[in-house]
């Protein structure tokens, strides 16, 4: 068993966390202009070396659950992630969302750009959970 992982590039519909989001508070990232991947010239690409596969939680895992979590997640312009929010968990109760935060947390991006600026960008980040 293990979590498979893919980037979905898409504009959210939720508006960007605000310079008073508490997890922008714990990451330590500065209030920052934050655009959509529509927006951008370039959108920001995985360092594949920094990714991290999140722990299947346990209790998934025993009861042979699967489930998808699809992150809301604020890439900053040096490319560390900012924020991270769970805008969809399916199903719900299974600490999904939490193993998934913990490991796209440590990823790292060359960030996005605009006009040859590394700007911030949004985007949603899909966990899919399946049992091998």
């Amino acid at each position: 068993m293990r979590a498979l992982l893919f980037l979905v590039l898409m504009p959210l519909a939720l508006g960007c966390p605000s310079s008073n989001d508490p997890l922008l508070a714990t990451t330590g990232c500065p209030p920052l202009v934050v655009f959509s991947p529509t927006e951008v010239d370039t959108n920001p690409i995985l360092i594949q070396s920094s990714k991290v596969e999140p722990e299947y939680p346990d209790a998934a895992r025993v009861a042979r659950v699967e489930g998808t979590v699809i992150l809301a997640a604020v890439v900053s312009d040096r490319g560390t992630i900012c924020s991270l929010v769970p805008v969809s968990v399916d199903p719900q109760g299974w600490e999904f969302e939490d193993a998934g935060i913990a490991a796209v947390m440590q990823w790292r991006y060359d960030p996005a750009t605009l006009n040859g600026e590394n700007v911030a960008v949004v985007f949603n980040v899909r966990v899919d959970y399946t049992i091998n």
